[in-house]
């Protein structure tokens, strides 16, 4: 175990020196808008002694610790970010979860009968897998999948509470839906597992009640993470599951199977190189899949031969690996519709995601292969199939490549007919809510002038991968070429230089793949903050800032201070960049063009056309790349980035003598005139009117994650409008000490009525089960004694 430790310590430093050096970091795409700034916001709530749960800064409030992906209790990376500055912690917690993988399929393969060798091999093969390298940029996702071979090798073994910390630290990552496909699985075993165990035993009616116990609790400790996350479903877009064409969005295409062994057969997109913001598709990837990175789960050709050859009697991982590629493929088989059909599978997509349980079978069989190759003394004719395949691979792309210049004209003849059918956007479907279907456009068109562009692009690229002399062909014709003359040598090499060779050769190939797929950024890219902070900062006021049309350069994204990035650099924005985001509010964005959304200049124009909606929303200040002359929104700075100021903007509570009953609130938003009404969607025993004035004054006093505390001096009975946003019984409120009921009103904020005179408002954020992880320890002590006692007790007698 010592010696695998430090072989891939060692050559996970040699897959990211410059990130080891501080040369550079980790940063692009989701984890510059998303998994950096929530850890270094999450990290600094510990530090100051709060749970990390509610954010005041993001999405005009939203609670950021049930977001699912924020890793708010997963100690490692947590600790990391305390300690660290937050670039170092990102690639400390990036490389050393990348060694954890390859550490724990080491000890996984081993504990199923290998061979040191071969789960050398495993070892290295899982870590620098392709699935890893692509998903590097889902933090949460990749820090719970260095914990899959761990928590597979406990079941194996039927120990349950091991299984279970296990599950529970996969859980705490940060990645709802990795803890949903693999969770069912690592349950599953270790039931089957300690039934055969409890089979054994010379009592086994004490050992069946360790083990139910403990894998009853299973699902609750795991889970357990995540409980504010179900609590947050019915607020968001995920509410009551999603459609199927939702669901079925990252499905693989059945042709780019290929992919396993042809990484680049359909075009290339790093996340690093795409060139708009908040977009997920370059121009380099031409397959029919969402991006390359969802797609592109490269095992080699030597995994996947070493894994055919392991195939035999290994029932278990055979079928892991065939139900995982029929669920990748989504909607085009039955069994991802069945499995969507189960409690909580119904809010995921991305089914292509099932190619990292693919991998992790292929990867042991391929451990079993190994093993099986060296017992074969002289692997001649497999060789000689390799050099064959060799040969034959690159002769069938040198066809290929001929083939494209002879049906040229045809070809692009296709393409044009396939891209005009989506120059024109398809309508919603008449049963759809309009604030859904505002919330939910239809996927972006593409221009008609575009399409020759787009048809250019697709065939260089079909050039390039088969070009007979590119390296997209050499090199996997050069690797299986290697793989044959290295078994052909064998008897020159012997077994011991065979085996490193084979060790190298993937490696080799594995880091041509993955190594650079994640671009990283020089130290003062990172380090930089936004120079319209002075301006912002130096207004005093809860106020919010926000960008007009968010889908711009990537390399502005810092000057823009794009969505969750204020929580770094000190700044409130009114949109939370999640799955889980509020639908109501989201809708709100959407309508006056501060959503993520389309692009263009048309956003300012909707934005211009709800003046007031902007108030409401607190927005201070607003960043944009476009140039607008208008009086109500003067500029403060130019530059590419310019700052406009909203000076009329409505601070983050104020009140109003009146109200407007609503049965669609969102449809008579366009027209609200906050400052004289608010819209509500029952009596509250107010005035029922439109042109209402002053009635009193409001101050603000304190206003924290876990408390806000408001002074209100009302002339008449009012109604305190506070514009975070409402959820059910998470911010109970107290009128000089009483409970009071806080309403929804103006579609999406809140609401408290308060009668005349001089009161101290108190909005306070309950309990929301923090200390579970404590509660926890008992039970696991319980556990671990149980299973000691009833279970290796019981075998140490045996023995």
């Amino acid at each position: 175990m010592r010696s695998a430790s430090w072989l891939l310590l060692v050559l996970t430093v040699l897959w990211a020196v410059d990130a080891v050096l501080g040369l550079g970091f980790f940063w692009a795409h989701d984890l510059r808008h998303h998994h950096l700034p929530w850890r270094v916001w999450a990290a600094g709530e510990w530090l100051d002694f709060r749970i990390p749960f509610w954010s005041n800064d993001i999405g005009c409030g939203f609670p950021l610790g049930a977001e699912g992906q924020a890793g708010v209790f997963y100690l490692p990376t947590m600790l990391l970010f305390m300690v660290f500055p937050p670039e170092w912690a990102l690639n400390i917690s990036i490389l050393l979860h990348i060694w954890w993988a390859g550490l724990g399929t080491f000890w996984l393969t081993r504990s199923l009968g290998v061979s040191e060798n071969a789960a050398r091999y495993a070892g290295v093969a899982f870590a620098f897998c392709g699935f890893l390298a692509t998903h590097t940029g889902y933090l949460g996702m990749q820090n719970a999948v260095a914990w899959l071979p761990w928590a597979l090798g406990f079941a194996i073994q039927a120990r349950h509470t091991a299984t279970v910390l296990c599950l529970l630290a996969l859980s705490a990552a940060g990645h709802v839906q990795v803890l949903m496909m693999v969770g069912p699985l690592v349950v599953l075993i270790a039931g089957v597992q300690g039934v055969r165990r409890v089979r054994a035993q010379a009592a086994p009616h004490a050992s069946g009640l360790a083990m139910v116990l403990t894998l009853s609790a299973c699902s609750l400790v795991v889970l357990a993470p995540h409980l504010q996350t179900f609590a947050l479903l019915p607020q968001t877009l995920r509410a009551g599951g999603v459609s199927a064409a939702f669901a079925n969005i990252g499905s693989l295409p059945v042709q780019e199977l290929l992919n396993g062994v042809l990484p680049h057969l359909f075009g290339l997109d790093r996340p690093g190189d795409i060139t708009e913001t908040y977009f997920h598709r370059g121009i380099s990837y031409w397959g029919s899949g969402v991006n390359h990175w969802e797609t592109a789960f490269y095992l080699g050709f030597p995994t996947v031969i070493l894994a055919a050859l392991g195939a035999r009697k290994h029932r278990l991982w055979v079928a892991l690996v065939g139900v995982s590629l029929m669920l990748m493929l989504g909607g085009n088989t039955p069994l991802w519709p069945l499995l969507r059909s189960l409690p909580l599978m119904d809010g995921f997509r991305f089914p292509a995601r099932f190619s990292l349980l693919l991998t992790m079978g292929v990867v042991v069989l391929a451990a079993f292969g190994f093993d099986r190759l060296l017992r074969r003394e002289h692997p001649r004719r497999l060789a000689l199939a390799l050099l064959v395949g060799g040969g034959l691979l690159w002769a069938g792309m040198t066809a290929a490549w001929v083939g494209l210049d002879i049906t040229d004209a045809p070809l692009r003849d296709k393409l044009t007919a396939h891209f005009m059918t989506r120059t024109t956007a398809l309508p919603p479907p008449a049963d759809v809510d309009p604030m859904l279907a505002m919330v939910e456009p239809p996927p972006a068109t593409l221009a008609v002038d575009a399409v020759p562009e787009k048809v250019e692009q697709v065939m260089a690229e079909l050039r390039e991968s088969t070009a007979p002399l590119g390296a997209r062909v050499l090199t996997p014709v050069f690797v299986l070429l290697l793989f044959g003359a290295l078994l052909a040598l064998r008897e020159r090499l012997g077994d011991r230089r065979l085996v490193w060779a084979i060790i190298v050769l993937v490696y080799g190939d594995l880091w041509l793949f993955g190594a650079g797929y994640n671009v990283r950024s020089a130290p003062d890219t990172v380090r930089a903050t936004s120079p319209a902070l002075g301006l912002v900062q130096a207004t005093p006021g809860l106020w919010r800032t926000t960008v007009v049309d968010r889908r711009q350069d990537p390399a502005l994204d810092t000057a823009l201070i794009q969505s969750s990035m204020g929580l770094v650099q000190g700044t409130r924005d009114v949109l939370v960049p999640s799955p889980l985001r509020n639908v109501r509010h989201e809708a709100l964005l959407a309508l006056v063009g501060l959503d993520v959304g389309d692009k263009g200049a048309q956003k300012w124009a909707r934005l211009q056309a709800y003046p007031e909606l902007v108030d409401l929303l607190g927005v201070r200040w607003l960043l944009s790349v476009h140039e607008i002359d208008s009086p109500a929104y003067p500029k403060r700075q130019s530059g590419p980035v310019k700052l406009y100021e909203n000076p009329d903007a409505l601070p983050n509570a104020f009140l109003v003598g009146c109200t407007k009953l609503s049965h669609d609130t969102f449809g008579d938003l366009p027209a609200l005139q906050p400052r004289k009404y608010a819209l509500v969607e029952r009596d509250l025993g107010l005035p029922q009117c439109e042109d209402g004035q002053a009635v009193g004054t409001v101050r603000v006093v304190l206003k924290t994650a876990e408390r806000i505390e408001i002074d209100v001096e009302a002339k008449t009975e009012a109604l305190l409008v506070q514009t975070d946003v409402f959820y059910p019984d998470w911010w109970p409120a107290h009128l000089d000490g009483e409970s009071v009921p806080v309403h929804r009103v103006n579609h999406s904020f809140r609401g408290v009525r308060v009668p005349a005179g001089t009161h101290r408002l108190v909005f306070a954020q309950p309990s929301k089960s923090p200390l579970y992880l404590l509660l926890l320890l008992p039970f696991f002590g319980i556990m671990l004694t149980l299973e000691r006692r009833v279970f290796l007790g019981r075998e140490e007698k045996q023995v």
